[in-house]
């Protein structure tokens, strides 16, 4: 629960932080994430000898597949979302983005009998669909058939089936293990087939490219550290959390606007949360 948690944290800042530079400092989508991906992998290269852990059936072929397709899953959901982000605000890509959610719970509880827990089940879906819902205007009926949105639409569907390998692979990995695998080979092709153009570059973007980075490394170990402690029902709930804590920051740094309905959900949540941790 304590990695969920961490995580949840790492996350709201890190939401904010890819916007603020990709909007404020003028940087592009990619540029991030090749530069990002990499200070990730060389930090988890640094933490590999301590935590890093391989099964031998990770070479069977059933894992093999699995992570192809999670390598393939992550590639090109970054490029749907930060896609997304470079076009749209925050507030407007958030309804659909949240959409993940309730889609993870459902497929992992129809995949693994080990997340069909009714109350936890019962409550993350109560709360990702109150914090969808709370987020939705208007306008945003408006935006369904714009490449951003279809775009995240992809994202939320390959986002959903990301989470499920994540869980088969770490039966054979450590979450640092995992973790550093997978981001070696996407940094590689994020640099390949991105190209970016660094040499511009002044020395505070990179170093706030580096700090993406490391923010990224605590949000995904935490969160693999989280479906392989308690799963992937129960660490989506704690990590619903972060969108409450997204609204704060939000509201300081991009002066978005709160609603009492947002604030409403964000109630729900919290309560949807204390009542999982309650009942353990």
């Amino acid at each position: 629960m304590l990695f969920a948690i961490i995580g949840t944290l790492a996350s709201s800042v890190m939401s904010v932080f890819d916007k603020i530079i990709l909007d404020y400092k003028r940087l592009t989508y990619k540029q991030l994430l090749p530069v990002s991906l990499t200070t990730t992998f060389v930090i988890c290269l640094f933490a590999f000898p301590f935590l890093g852990q391989i099964s031998p059936k990770f070479f069977a072929l059933k894992y093999e597949i699995i992570f192809a397709l999670e390598i393939c899953t992550a590639f090109f959901l970054n490029i749907f979302f930060f896609y997304s982000m470079k076009r749209e605000e925050l507030c407007d890509i958030e309804p659909f983005v949240l959409m993940d959610g309730p889609l993870t719970v459902i497929l992992a509880a129809l995949l693994f009998p080990s997340e069909r827990n009714l109350i936890p089940l019962v409550l993350t879906l109560i709360a990702a669909f109150a914090l969808v819902l709370s987020r939705v205007k208007k306008h945003h009926f408006r935006l369904v058939f714009k490449k951003t949105t279809l775009a995240l639409m992809a994202y939320v569907i390959l986002s959903s089936f990301e989470s499920q390998f994540a869980k088969v692979l770490l039966e054979v990995l450590s979450p640092v293990a995992l973790y550093a695998i997978r981001t070696g080979f996407l940094a590689t092709l994020f640099w390949v087939f991105l190209k970016p153009r660094l040499a511009r570059l002044p020395m505070t973007q990179k170093r706030n490219l580096a700090i993406d980075g490391a923010i990224s490394f605590i949000v995904f170990i935490s969160r693999f550290y989280a479906i392989m402690y308690i799963g992937i029902v129960q660490s989506t709930l704690i990590f619903l959390l972060a969108p409450v804590l997204t609204l704060g920051f939000s509201k300081f740094y991009l002066k978005e606007n709160l609603t009492f309905r947002k604030i409403s959900a964000d109630i729900i949540i919290i309560a949807c949360v204390a009542v999982t941790l309650l009942t353990r």
